[in-house]
């Protein structure tokens, strides 16, 4: 039998996961006649119990493209992200950066804002100049508001501080996907 907990953590990833209604409304009818194995048994078969609901659902994960120039954070980000999110490229600048964007057409762009040959700004500026899709989230050192105020001017959904990267980033690439905003809470605006 599944705990009350395990079940309450169950029907959360189905509204994280955006699993189907019907298979949220079956697990909520055999939580609420506490049939707690047979929800158990539900939740492996519909496949909600692990990350990969929606490539079984026929969906794909969100594709990130990195831009850092500096390995060890490209390094670090993609750790942080292979688990949820697919990472189809990481480069170290800017020009490098807009290439990427228009080969792979990506959900997102995490992207430095001091990088060589074009910089974060001036390549999220490129992009959105050819009316490019994809969203962006900034993952600097820079905490200044001058840089938050540029980045959003720029076009960004998020801004990430690299010292908030763990608990930020992720965060911030799911409300932008979304549509919405996100500025990490370290950052005083």
């Amino acid at each position: 039998m599944l705990p009350q907990l395990e079940l309450h953590r169950l029907e959360q990833n189905c509204q994280d996961w955006n699993v189907p209604t019907d298979a949220m409304l079956l697990i909520s009818r055999l939580k609420a006649r506490s049939l707690q194995s047979i929800a158990g048994s539900a939740a492996m078969t519909i496949g909600v119990h692990n990350q990969n609901w929606c490539r079984m659902n026929g969906n794909r994960k969100i594709r990130i493209v990195l831009a850092d120039d500096h390995e060890v954070i490209l390094n670090r980000v993609r750790g942080a992200l292979d688990h949820d999110f697919e990472v189809v490229a990481a480069v170290s600048n800017g020009q490098d950066a807009v290439s990427e964007v228009q080969r792979l057409d990506p959900d997102v762009l995490v992207t430095d804002i001091s990088m060589p040959i074009l910089d974060g700004l001036q390549a999220v500026h490129q992009l959105r100049g050819i009316n490019c899709r994809t969203r962006v989230v900034f993952l600097t050192v820079h905490a200044d508001n001058y840089f938050v105020a540029a980045a959003f001017s720029a076009g960004a959904s998020g801004y990430v501080t690299k010292s908030r990267v763990l608990t930020d980033l992720i965060p911030a690439i799911r409300e932008a996907v979304q549509g919405r905003t996100y500025v990490s809470q370290s950052i005083k605006l």
